[in-house]
């Protein structure tokens, strides 16, 4: 289980039209909040400015999770004795809270408070965020556990703004994370390669995201490369009957797409969810297995390090 925040830094983006600035829906920020890496300014002329609604700084290798950071949005509620501290109807200390802060699950069917959004409801159990709660406040959309790798920012759009640069809300582009990343993309991995908007452009919206990219072609969705994603209520893949890869799942699940197919990664209620609710920002955290190799005097010595801890 996560029993401290990351050393390296953590970096979200928040709905545009929040209360706090500067904020707009493509800028990826630091607890702060902290510009880290600005989006466009506007978006091709006169149009408004992009909304990222999911990213992620990718991971580059496998390994075995054991704890899934993440955030929902205003309207979820979480399962009752099972929510974190501060969702709304939990009898928490500042229900309607939640949709700024940052929950942490090991998927056993709970969640506790990783950041607050703004730290006063809950003064030395989480971290602040910097932002403004409760509802109508601000709604983060996106969240990775690390400042950002420096070589590429994966993200995807809203099912709004993301036409406005010949995208698709279920498309996943990627680029380098310079200003304006946002409108100097290329595709990584469209909708259809993911089991996504198969009814119809635009009848889908990712909402959270995690790319794992360490195989085949660098920046290509090939090979052993695999995704772990939310979709937006409404997106029709997760309808009944859809005949999709996702067919009958919620916006609370984690699902997973492969070069192969998709499916369920980790249902809603593995993190505290209700059924309805809406999983709008996520990241994983690896077990702490990984070997370091030092060699000292001639002698190998292994040792075990917490990843990310």
């Amino acid at each position: 289980m996560l029993v401290a925040t990351l050393a390296h830094g953590q970096s979200f983006s928040v709905v545009a039209g929040g209360p706090t600035t500067p904020a707009p829906g493509d800028d990826i920020l630091n607890p702060g909040p902290i510009p880290v890496l600005v989006g466009s300014v506007a978006g091709p002329p006169l149009s408004p400015a992009l909304e990222v609604d999911a990213f992620s700084w990718g991971h580059h290798t496998d390994f075995v999770i054991t704890d899934y950071p993440f955030s929902i949005d205003p309207a979820s509620v979480g399962a009752i004795g099972a929510a974190g501290l501060e969702i709304a109807g939990a009898g928490a200390p500042g229900p309607g809270d939640h949709p700024a802060d940052i929950y942490n699950s090991i998927g056993a069917g709970g969640n506790t408070l990783l950041w607050d959004g703004n730290g006063v409801a809950n003064p030395g159990l989480a971290p602040a965020l910097g932002l403004v709660e409760p509802v109508p406040g601000d709604d983060v959309d996106g969240w990775d556990n690390r400042l950002g790798s420096g070589l590429a920012i994966f993200y995807s759009l809203d099912l709004v703004t993301a036409p406005l640069t010949g995208f698709a809300g279920a498309d996943v582009m990627i680029a380098p994370p310079v200003p304006a990343y946002d409108l100097g993309a290329a595709l990584y991995a469209a909708a259809p390669a993911l089991g996504l908007d198969l009814l119809g452009v635009g009848t889908d919206d990712i909402d959270a995201l995690v790319v794992f990219e360490h195989s085949g072609a660098p920046g290509v969705f090939d090979g052993a490369d695999y995704i772990l994603f939310s979709l937006t209520p409404g997106s029709a893949s997760l309808g009944i009957g859809s005949g999709t890869a996702y067919a009958g799942f919620g916006a609370e699940d984690i699902l997973v797409a492969t070069v192969g197919g998709g499916g369920l990664h980790l249902p809603g209620a593995a993190l505290g969810l209700a059924p309805g609710d809406n999983l709008d920002a996520l990241d994983v955290i690896p077990e702490p297995n990984v070997v370091l190799l030092i060699f000292a005097g001639g002698a190998g010595l292994y040792i075990r390090k917490r990843l990310m801890r």
